[in-house]
């Protein structure tokens, strides 16, 4: 396949099935991208991994980006030690065409498309080396297509599809757990330029199930982008629709304290109702927006966020977070399981933002 067509893979339409090579170096590499320019703007290639321990709680985020037309990379790693959040991060200018690329401080290798991978970080005192083996074959959200409402405004179009696996650890960088730890993977190619005012992201896995939801909405509580599904272990696949939604944050962190989704499709009904476990790990330091990464140090970069003082704990808790949760499904998949819930909300969403301080 041409560069350029994979590259415009985004516009693809919502049907079109997840092929092998989606996890293939056609999107990584570096020097492919930064030498086919798409002709969207803020056009970006996303890769995410989160270690969760058996009880449920988050431990780690780590994964990376390309930024094409910021002539960018970025990896990071970031892990919670004790009330501390420890982030370690490395960006570096995509190579020019045709120039080596050197190995640096994070890789992050497929080794099986759409099934199995391998993530390691070697950065000083920070080493972590995983093997991450998919327990069920992927979903994929249908395309995301949010149009700008102004002449030269924010839009989002782009692919997005999760699957969860378990993790085998050489090298466990600083975690407290190392055995029966779960993972889910996030992977996005495309444009991603809109303002959320209430963002929810949630991945389940209960009963050998995996159950998935993404949920947007403005400031004025219109809907922007919302959906869900199930993967089941035989392979099967319920689409499912957000029916009705009950969350709970803390005023003073924005942390999600329990949350509860109806969900409905041509297969039945599904209900879920999670409690949050333990803390959860903030995404700055990830280098999800223009602000991370400074292109004149390169190499490694770190940050400490010390989460018992509460001024931290409010300044970091205003944009995205990943938490760790505990669920209970009733309907289409019964049982009790663990799961990923990420969220963000802005004091101005009309019905959530009352709730913060």
């Amino acid at each position: 396949m041409p560069p350029a067509d994979a590259l415009a893979r985004p516009a693809s339409t919502e049907e079109d099935a997840l092929g092998a090579w989606d996890d293939l170096p056609v999107h990584q590499s570096p020097a492919l991208l930064g030498s086919v320019s798409p002709a969207q703007p803020g056009w970006a290639e996303r890769f995410y991994f989160n270690v969760l321990a058996p009880t449920g709680e988050i431990l780690a985020i780590m994964g990376g980006g390309v930024y094409p037309l910021r002539g960018v990379s970025e990896c990071y790693f970031c892990r919670l030690d004790g009330d501390r959040q420890v982030n370690v991060r490395g960006f570096d200018e995509l190579p020019a065409p045709g120039r080596d690329v050197a190995a640096g401080a994070f890789s992050i290798r497929c080794e099986v498309p759409l099934r199995d991978w391998r993530v390691a970080v070697d950065a000083g005192e920070t080493r972590f080396d995983g093997r991450f083996a998919g327990v069920n074959a992927p979903y994929a959200y249908h395309v995301v297509d949010v149009p700008a409402t102004e002449p030269d405004g924010g839009f989002d179009h782009f692919r997005h599809f999760i699957a969860v696996g378990r993790w085998d650890l050489r090298e466990t960088g600083g975690l407290d757990a190392a055995d029966g730890l779960l993972g889910i993977r996030d992977r996005t190619w495309g444009v991603r330029t809109r303002r959320v005012r209430w963002h929810n992201w949630c991945v389940f896995q209960v009963a050998g199930a995996t159950i998935t939801l993404i949920h947007q909405e403005l400031a004025d509580g219109t809907v922007m982008h919302s959906e869900a599904g199930v993967v089941h272990p035989d392979g099967r696949v319920d689409r499912l629709a957000v029916t009705r939604h009950d969350i709970r944050f803390d005023p003073a962190d924005r942390q999600v304290i329990h949350g509860r989704w109806e969900l409905h499709g041509d297969a039945g009904e599904l209900t879920l109702g999670y409690e949050r476990v333990g803390t959860a790990l903030r995404l700055a330091g990830a280098g999800y927006d223009d602000r991370q990464g400074d292109r004149a140090a390169g190499g490694i970069q770190r940050d400490v966020y010390d989460l018992a003082d509460p001024e931290v704990t409010r300044r970091t808790g205003r944009g995205t977070m990943d938490a760790g949760a505990r669920v209970r499904a009733e309907g289409l998949v019964e049982g009790e399981g663990i799961g990923v819930v990420e969220s963000a909300v802005a004091r101005n969403h009309v019905r959530y933002g009352p709730q913060l301080g």
